[in-house]
Parts: structure tokens; sequence; C-alpha cells
């Protein structure tokens, strides 16, 4: 408390971030961080032998030789949380007017309080204050006006209560030990002590006092210039995002300068190609009329003939032969011109087409965008194009069928400690693990559709798809246990079949700290390391956006919940306590667009990798949900439905292509 007023007291600050709960042994380790001791002793045994890192910051914790034990209790906490407790949640703010106003907690009538007894932590009204005094046992206590309380003169009086006891002699720590550098009681000191070097506690604190302010003021220092650069960032901030505006701005007018000269083109040539049709028509008119009429003639010639050779007497056919025989030889002696040959008059037509890819063309056309660097000069963006990492093809296995090392729809894979691949293979009803290298280890038979399978820090594997359990299997496929999920919906009416249907759980991911998210329809379950349900997330980004009944989860290393959403194609992050944080991606078939994406998971980075199944692609999104590009297109896989990161930066992917290989391992450039 920084001004010495209980006000500042807030539940954050008396909360254990791992179970979200009031702190019960708070422990405090060298990061100044506070949690639970049983807390950290369930996150120490998921972690390896003798490390333990902070959940907050991640900085490593080294453990005390008597383990959790060791850590210094953080009494602080227990003395406000004491002081805290006394107080009627809801209830001691009598106005929102008076923001000094108290109301009494000793009575039920709401009066407003007058005085504040430290020793019993209770608002007393005046009625309650004189009864207060006229107690016998509480004659002693220390009564100050509330004015004390909210203006900070209450520091010395909250300062005096103490709450650090000597763990071994339960009694009140008054001596400082500067050789152990410890907090000891009067016993402790006569019995083990005694030759060291120690003095009263309360001198002890006000050196310690002296020496944190000095050392508290060259923090403050340092904040004071990250305030400055703040102050020198934040409009920064403000001005790229106007040039991103105006850059999209400039693409826009450039993309539809480029379609009105394309659409200009296309007129000019349709306009030269009717003109082109009427002199061929024309022509083509003139050519056929004068046919039609050499073919009269010569028609008409042989009509003649052949009735004067049918039905002339010999004396007419004498008297017309002269003249026939000349017609016939005339008609005879005819030729077809050359121009009316159909090769002359009937050429192909076409367009000519000039070789290259009409993308990469009309991309160059519009312009690349391009960020100019005060050190390294001008540096091209990533392309936004079908594809913009290197993918190199390491290794595909898995065909269809019900053997070893084949499948019927594989929904999920996970990762083993040993490097192993676990992958679910929904129609067939199993597990199947494989090596790194693709070669079929074993099969876990099971009784249900395993939709999802994640592995725990110690190994374990959590399998969905049974009504509303976890199924916990060791590394070997044995199972240990299976876990109901609490507080989660029990039924749900399906539109398609005008029935009542029992959900079951579908998504799962562990995070850092040994929480499991689980989704089950359209909500999102915060479980701690031993399965109680701690909390949903899922709420706040808006009607428009509420979560649908299809969704796949995974978390980054700052223990953010990342949940893929089929139906509303689009990936949903939210904080560690389940605070909407923003969206990325939405339904359509652009670069930073998604079609039903199936699965998600993250890598070292914290960037976030889409299997975007009715896209055929794997899509790739920075830890602030900006689009990055696509790692794999519709050229390597066809409706990919999982996608996982092995340690040493690999890709592993299944999806439907089960001719060439369902399952497929790439390493990413």
């Amino acid at each position: 408390m920084a001004s010495g007023t209980i006000r500042e007291i807030n539940d954050e600050f008396l909360e254990c971030h791992i179970c979200f709960e009031a702190f019960k042994q708070p422990k405090m380790l060298p990061c100044l961080h506070t949690f639970c001791q049983p807390c950290l002793e369930r996150l120490l045994a998921t972690e390896p032998a003798g490390k333990l890192s902070c959940p907050t910051c991640r900085v490593d914790a080294p453990l005390p030789k008597d383990g959790v034990r060791g850590f210094k209790n953080n009494f602080l906490v227990v003395k406000l949380r004491d002081i805290v407790q006394e107080q009627p949640k809801g209830k001691v703010r009598l106005t929102e007017a008076r923001e000094d106003a108290f109301q009494c907690t000793a009575c039920d009538t709401s009066s407003l309080a007058t005085c504040y007894c430290v020793n019993c932590t209770d608002f007393l009204c005046e009625m309650c204050t004189d009864a207060h005094r006229r107690v016998k046992t509480a004659r002693s206590h220390k009564i100050v006006p509330v004015e004390d309380v909210t203006s900070g003169r209450l520091t010395t009086e909250l300062r005096a209560t103490e709450t650090s006891k000597c763990q071994q002699h339960d009694e009140v720590n008054k001596f400082y030990c500067d050789t152990c550098r410890l907090v000891v009681c009067l016993h402790c000191v006569v019995t083990q002590h005694k030759d060291h070097c120690y003095m009263e506690i309360q001198q002890a604190a006000q050196r310690e006092r002296v020496l944190l302010s000095r050392k508290c003021t060259a923090v403050q220092q340092m904040a004071d210039l990250y305030e400055t650069k703040l102050h020198e960032l934040r409009p920064l901030k403000d001005a790229w995002s106007k040039q991103i505006q105006d850059t999209v701005e400039e693409l826009e007018m450039r993309t539809q300068a480029v379609v009105q000269a394309a659409m200009k083109a296309k007129d000019e040539k349709i306009s030269a190609l009717r003109i082109l049709n009427a002199h061929r028509e024309k022509d083509l008119d003139a050519t056929i009329n004068m046919i039609e009429m050499k073919l009269t003639l010569a028609k008409s010639c042989i009509h003649f003939t052949d009735h004067v050779l049918e039905y002339g007497s010999p004396a007419e056919v004498c008297s017309v032969s002269e003249e026939l025989s000349e017609r016939l030889e005339q008609n005879a002696k005819q030729k077809i011109a050359k121009n009316t040959e159909p090769s002359n008059l009937g050429s192909n037509l076409g367009l000519d087409i000039p070789k290259g890819d009409i993308e990469e063309e009309v991309g160059q056309l519009v312009g690349e965008v391009k960020l100019s660097q005060h050190a390294n000069g001008p540096s091209k963006f990533p392309a936004a194009g079908p594809s913009v990492t290197a993918m190199p093809l390491l290794k595909t296995f898995g065909k269809e069928g019900d053997g070893n090392g084949e499948f019927r729809f594989p929904t999920s894979l996970a990762l083993l400690p040993n490097g192993n691949i676990v992958v679910t293979d929904l129609d067939n009803k199993r597990l199947q693990v494989f090596d790194q290298n693709g070669t079929f280890r074993f099969k876990v038979k099971l009784s249900f559709d395993p939709w999802s399978v994640a592995t725990s820090a110690n190994g374990d594997l959590l399998v969905t798809g049974d009504r509303r359990k976890i199924h916990v299997l060791d590394q070997h496929g044995r199972k240990s246990r299976v876990i109901h999920v609490q507080k989660a919906r029990k039924a749900y009416w399906d539109p398609c079949w005008e029935q009542w249907e029992n959900p079951y759980t579908k998504g799962i991911a562990v995070d850092n700290i040994g929480r499991v998210i689980v989704t089950i329809l359209d909500e999102v379950l915060v479980l701690s390391p031993t399965f109680k349900t701690l909390f949903k997330a899922g709420k706040g980004f808006g009607r428009q956006e509420q979560m649908t009944v299809s969704l796949r989860v995974a978390t980054n290393s700052q223990n953010h919940i990342i949940v893929c959403d089929d139906l509303n194609s689009n990936i949903k992050v939210f904080a560690v306590n389940g605070r909407p944080m923003f969206t990325c991606g939405s339904f359509g078939s652009g670069p930073a667009e998604l079609n039903r994406p199936y699965c998600v998971t993250t890598d070292a980075d914290d960037n976030i990798i889409v299997a975007d199944w009715g896209n055929h692609r794997v899509s790739q999104f920075a830890p602030d949900g900006t689009f990055l590009g696509q790692i794999l297109t519709r050229e390597t896989v066809y409706h990919p439905m999982a996608v996982a990161m092995t340690t040493d930066g690999r890709l592993v992917f299944s999806h439907q292509k089960y001719r060439e290989g369902c399952i497929g391992i790439f390493t990413i450039d």
C-alpha cells in the first residue's frame, strides 16, 4: 500500500494467479511474485527435476534445499488479507458521492462509521465505538478516527500489526539476524543465533527501509525513462496506423486503376473485333452471293440440256446444239477464285495470351509494399501471396484403412516428451503412436471417437470425445483415470435432427502452469492441474462474435488461450484469466481470411499456426494477430485437419490426401 490506505488493497493483489483463489500459505519467489505453496508444489511436479520457473514472468527460481517450503513467506499478503477479510464486501462504501464514507462493520444498522479499531480491523459507528471502549477486553485497543484510515495516517499502526511468527516456536519474530539474514524470535536468538550479529527487528526494518528507498529511487528513475519512451512510442504507433491506412488506400486506388486499364483494354479489343467482324461478314456475304448465282446458272444449263437430250426430236437437238454447246463450254471453263477458298476466308480467330503467371504480372502492376528502415534501407514486407515460407518436405506416411499406420479421419496431433507423434484415428476409435521418422510404434484402442489429444508436462495423454469426460493415459497408452468435467453444459437442442443431444469434449490443451483448457460445445473451460473447473473463457467479444459449437484450442508461452472457431472462421485470443484480447481472420479465401479453420497451434515465437481446412492451406499469424502468410498451400495439403510444432521447429500436420500420406512432416526455414 504505497499510500497506506486500505482501499488500495485489491483482489488481484490477494489472489494466487495459478488457482485464482485467495492465497493459502503464500510463498514469494525471488522475482517477488507470490503464489500458494500447494500450487507451487503441484507446478514443481510437472517441471524438470530441481527446476521451477515463475508462472507469471517465466524467470527461473532456484529451488531451496527443503523445496517449495524454503521460499520466503509473504507475511504482508497475510496481513492485508486479514484486514480485507474483515470488510463486508459490497457494503463498506456508503455512497459514491462520498469516497471516504464507510459503514459500520460491527453492527447491522448500516450506520456511518466514525472510528476504526486497529486491533479488530473493524469500522465503528458512534454507538459501537462507545460500546467497544466499555468492553474490558477491548479497552487497550487502538481506536482512531476513520479519517486516519482514508488519509494514510494509519500506516504506522498497520505496520505494527505484526503477523510474522516463528514456525518453530510460534512466537512473534522480534529480532533480525544479520549473519543469517533471517527474522527470528527470542527463543531462536538464545538457542541458535546467540553468537551471531543480531538486532531488534524495528531497528533492522528502519535500516532496510532506507536501503530499499534508495534502490526504489533508482528504479523510479528507470520507470520515468520508460514513461518517456512510451510517450515517444505511442505517437509512432498512431503514425504507423495512419501509414498503413494510407498504403491500403493507395493500393486500392492502384488496383482500381489497373482494373480500369484492363477494362479499357478489353473494350478496345472488343471494338476492334466488332469492326473486323463487320468487314469479314461483308466479304463472306458477297462471295456467297456470287457462288450462289454461278450455281444457279450452272444448274439451269444442266436442267435445259437434260430436257433436250431426253425429250427433244432430232430436229430440235440439231437446231439448239450449237448454242447449247457454247453455253456448256462457258460454264465448264468457269474457275473458282482463290479468294473464295475457306482457308482464306475462314481463318482461326483467338486471343494471343503472353506467357507467364497472370497473378504475378498483376501483382507487379499493382506495386510492391516496401518498408523503409532508417538503418538498413528498404526491406520487403512478407508477401501476402499463396506461399510465404519455403517448406522442405521431410516425410509423409499414413494411407487410408484400418491397419497399423493407416487412418480414417486423423483429427488431432500431439507430441510426447521423447518426440513421438500421437495421432487420433477418429473413425477407427484409436490412437496411433509413431516415432519422429514416422515409423509405427503402437496403437491404443478406445471405446469412443477420439476428437483431440494433448500431452501434459509429465507426458500423460489427455483424450477428448467421450461425453463430458477427459481420458488420461500414460505414455504407453495405459488408462490411468477418467475425469468428469464439472460445470459444463449437460445437453443441447440440435435443430438439424430436432432432438436433444449430449455434448462431448472436443478441443484440449495444457498451458505452462499445468492448467487444462477443454472445449465443450461453445464453452471454453479452464481447469486447474487437479482438473477442478476454475472459470469459463469466451465472453466479452460481443453478440456478433460469440463462439459456435465447434472449437479447438491451444496455448502459448504467455499462457494465453487461443481458440479456433470453426463455424465463425476466425481465431479468438484470451488472456490468462479468460479476458478477451483480440480476434484474427474472417471468412473468405483472401490472404488473411479463413474458411472453416479446423485446428490451431503455436510455435516457439508464439506465432499462431492455423489449419485452414476449407482453403486447403496452413496460415500463420503473428502473436498480435497480424497476418504473416501461408506456410503450406493447396499444392501440398488437401483439407488440413491438425497441426503441431516439434521442439526443433518442424511442422507436423494431418490432412485428407490419403494416397500420398495423410501425415506430413515439414521443416520451416
